[in-house]
């Protein structure tokens, strides 16, 4: 994959459990023209969770960064 292997913002009781992802951020992304800002964009990271509000994350297997991956899972703004 190029990027993220999951995404996810601005959602209420979010259940991400039993995933697989293998080989994110093997390719340099895109520069976008309107880019998120560094602190809430997760550029690097197989999954991102923005804004939620009741997470569940559980048994999920992320292997295999790509030389532009930064992390595994970058979350902000949960409550």
């Amino acid at each position: 994959s190029g990027g993220m292997g999951i995404t996810v913002r601005g959602v209420k009781d979010l259940n991400i459990s039993g995933n697989t992802i293998e080989g994110y951020y093997l390719y340099k992304v895109h520069k976008q023209t309107k880019p998120l800002p560094d602190d809430i964009s997760g550029i690097g990271y197989g999954i991102v969770l923005d804004s939620i509000t009741n997470l569940t994350l559980q048994n999920n297997t992320i292997s295999q960064p790509g030389p532009f991956a930064k992390g595994d899972v970058f979350k902000v703004r949960i409550k």
